[in-house]
C-alpha cells in the first residue's frame, strides 16, 4: 500500500516493528497498513519517523495534553525533525476521514483532507519541500554537525516562536523528543490567553 512512499523516502538503519494491532485495524485498514510496513522506522536521516505501534498511547498523551480537543478522536502515526506530529482524524462512526499535521512549535493543528495511505503516497512526496523542509533539515545537521537524528531526538527551538524566537537554524538545538514536548507543552500553558503585547522577560529550561 505504500510502494510509492518507500521507493522515494530511504529509511534510515534502524529496525521497527512489524506487528497489528486489532482495534487499530478495525478502525482504519491503511494506519494498519502503516504499521505492518513501516511502524518504527525513520527515513532520510531522521527527517521523518513513523511511530512506533508500541509507542502510540505515549504520543496519544502528547496529543491530548496539548490539545484535548483532539482527545478519542486522533490517532498519532508519526513526527518529523521538528517533532511535529501526524495524526489521522476519525470522524463520528470511528473511521477515519483525514490527517492532521499538528504543530507544537506554532500552536497549530492543520487539516490534511486526505487518508494515511494517500498523505504518504502523494501529498508527503509532492510537497516534500513544504511539508518537511529537508534543505534546512540539512542544514540544521551541518550546523550541529550530526549525520543523522536517532529516533529520540528532533530539532528544538531555544526560544519558541510564540515568544518571539527565530525559525532558524541557529535558534535550534538537538533535544530528547519527550523533553521537547514537555517544555513547549509548559510554555504553551503559561502563554495561551495571555493578550498580544504582554511582556514575557524570560525563558528558562530546566535540563
Amino acid at each position: 500500500m505504500f510502494e510509492k512512499f518507500l521507493k522515494t523516502l530511504k529509511s534510515d538503519p534502524q529496525t521497527g516493528s512489524r506487528r497489528i494491532g486489532g482495534s487499530i485495524l478495525g478502525r482504519a485498514a491503511d494506519y494498519a497498513n502503516l504499521l505492518q510496513e513501516v511502524s518504527g522506522l525513520s527515513f532520510e536521516k531522521g527527517l521523518y519517523r513513523i511511530i512506533e505501534e508500541n509507542n502510540v498511547e505515549e504520543w496519544k498523551k502528547k496529543l491530548y495534553s496539548a490539545y484535548p480537543a483532539y482527545q478519542d478522536r486522533s490517532i498519532p502515526f508519526a513526527y518529523d525533525w521538528l517533532n511535529r506530529m501526524y495524526c489521522m482524524e476519525l470522524d463520528s462512526t470511528g473511521i477515519s476521514s483525514q490527517c492532521l499535521l499538528v504543530s507544537h512549535i506554532t500552536d497549530e493543528v492543520l487539516r490534511i483532507p486526505f487518508g494515511v495511505a494517500q498523505f504518504h503516497n502523494e501529498v508527503l512526496l509532492e510537497n516534500i519541500d513544504d511539508i518537511l523542509e529537508p534543505k534546512r533539515f540539512s542544514e540544521f545537521l551541518l550546523q550541529t554537525q550530526r549525520s543523522m537524528l536517532r529516533l529520540d531526538e528532533c530539532a528544538s527551538l531555544d526560544v519558541p516562536l510564540f515568544l518571539g524566537g527565530d525559525y532558524s537554524v541557529q535558534n535550534m538545538k538537538v533535544l530528547d523528543v519527550d523533553v521537547d514536548w514537555e517544555i513547549t507543552l509548559q510554555m504553551l500553558s503559561r502563554t495561551r490567553g495571555l493578550k498580544a503585547g504582554t511582556a514575557i522577560s524570560s525563558v528558562v529550561q530546566k535540563n
